[in-house]
């Protein structure tokens, strides 16, 4: 994986960027497949700051419980959903930032908002 490479990490690490290098290393260690994937949409020399918050989202999704070694059921829906699974566009990229966000709040139920997601 050559994130040393990506332009989010050449411009210099911002402070929510050193926070998602961090997750991405958990993310390496525990599903290195799905890490490989999300960093590929993270070495576009126009990335966008929301691209690299989706790592952050899905290392959150993951965790979702909070338990350490098991992944959470909304991590498991996320990569297996068909819009995960067939490439992620920009809009799906917003949308694990957007469900990362919701996931612990009772006003807005992550599985309302991922049942009607396109």
């Amino acid at each position: 994986m050559q994130v040393a490479s990506s332009p989010w990490v050449l411009d210099g690490i911002e402070y929510y960027e050193s926070e998602t290098l961090g997750n991405l290393a958990t993310l390496v260690e525990l599903v290195p497949d799905i890490a490989q994937t999300l960093v590929r949409y993270t070495m576009d020399p126009k990335v966008r700051p929301i691209d690299v918050q989706m790592l952050t989202g899905m290392y959150e999704i993951y965790y979702a419980t909070y338990d350490t070694v098991v992944p959470s059921e909304r991590y498991i829906r996320v990569v297996n959903a068909r819009w995960f699974r067939d490439g992620l566009n920009a809009r799906e990229r917003e949308f694990i930032v957007e469900l990362a966000m919701v996931q612990g709040h009772d006003h807005y139920s992550f599985d309302e908002l991922f049942d009607n997601f396109p």
